[in-house]
């Protein structure tokens, strides 16, 4: 997840497409959480790569639930996958954001 939010950061500099408050909001929030390895649980390592469900998807969604933590996403096409093949994830829905200067 780091390197996802990395990388459109990275992205989104190159196109002109974020503030550089937003860059500092980024900042702060990467140097304030802890990063951890990825292990995701039984459940969640027992799904299938779809269209809709994604390998770097069932890592960090799977890390979560093996941590017994909920996880904020905007991901509903993952979460809906997941539950097609019976697994549900304790997570909280957020609309999707668009990286645009603020």
């Amino acid at each position: 997840m780091v390197r996802e939010i990395t990388q459109g950061v990275a992205r989104n500099r190159e196109a002109g497409r974020i503030s550089d408050t937003e860059i500092a909001n980024v900042d702060a929030l990467l140097g304030s959480v802890r990063v951890v390895p990825d292990a995701p649980s039984a459940r969640a390592a027992g799904l299938k790569v779809t269209k809709k469900v994604g390998a770097e998807d069932i890592q960090i969604f799977g890390t979560a639930d093996r941590m017994g933590i909920p996880i904020m996403t905007s991901d509903v096409k993952f979460l809906r996958g997941a539950s097609a093949q019976g697994v549900d994830f304790n997570a909280i829905v957020h609309p999707p954001m668009s990286w645009i200067g603020g």
